[in-house]
């Protein structure tokens, strides 16, 4: 799971919950271009201060570091995209979490730093 908070821009909620939303543009690149993809959540932290925070859930961390090394240019192409829509005014990165799953040994889906 990666996960990211972002402060939207004033008046940018909507838009801003279209692109990263269940079937928005976001989930629609990394569903298009990966298998190891499984969904995008989104969730609403706080309307007041406009803060979001968007999990990309991953099948494995061999997925993600997968696509992220075959699609670096189209992720970001979707940074330039969405800088210029204006709809973010702050994203803090806010880590990779990686659950084992019981059946699996210790470096399941790991790769080595």
């Amino acid at each position: 799971m990666i996960v990211r908070e972002f402060r939207v821009r004033q008046g940018c909620a909507k838009d801003f919950e279209l692109v990263f939303a269940a079937g928005g543009v976001w989930a629609d690149l990394l569903q298009s271009r990966s298998q190891g993809y499984v969904a995008t959540e989104l969730k609403l932290l706080d309307a007041e201060e406009r803060r979001y925070e968007v999990r990309d859930l991953w099948r494995s961390h061999s997925s993600f570091e997968g696509f992220r090394d075959a699609y670096q240019s189209d992720i970001e192409k979707f940074r330039d995209w969405l800088a210029s829509k204006e709809l973010v005014e702050q994203e803090i990165f806010l880590g990779g979490f990686y659950v084992k799953r019981p059946d699996e040994g210790d470096e399941a889906g790991l790769i080595p730093a």
